[in-house]
């Protein structure tokens, strides 16, 4: 069974809401989180790394025009491997397979 959460986060901007997608990836054991209007216009490995509950992860995200949308795709790499890949703005591609 593949575990996806979605969530329209309206602002990734604090301490409350980083919380939240913490508590979330963990109670779900989410294996591909998919974040909208993340109002943000670039994530680190750091950041990514404090939400995510190993190391075995990769994301991209589609960054937000001022306060205005904002996409964020992280997966479990041992369970997800992508191939392909494509960012535009407020356009997210993943393409891969599950293993």
């Amino acid at each position: 069974m593949m575990r996806i959460v979605t969530w329209n986060i309206r602002d990734m901007g604090t301490e409350v809401k980083l919380n939240a997608v913490m508590k979330l990836i963990r109670d779900q054991r989410a294996e591909i989180l998919l974040l909208q209007e993340t109002k943000k216009e670039a994530f680190s490995d750091l950041e990514i790394s404090k939400l995510w509950v190993d190391d075995q992860f990769d994301f991209r995200f589609s960054r937000a025009v001022g306060r205005s949308g904002g996409l964020l795709v992280i997966w479990d790499k041992s369970k997800f491997v992508v191939d392909l890949v494509q960012t535009e703005s407020n356009f997210l591609l993943l393409k891969g397979k599950w293993l």
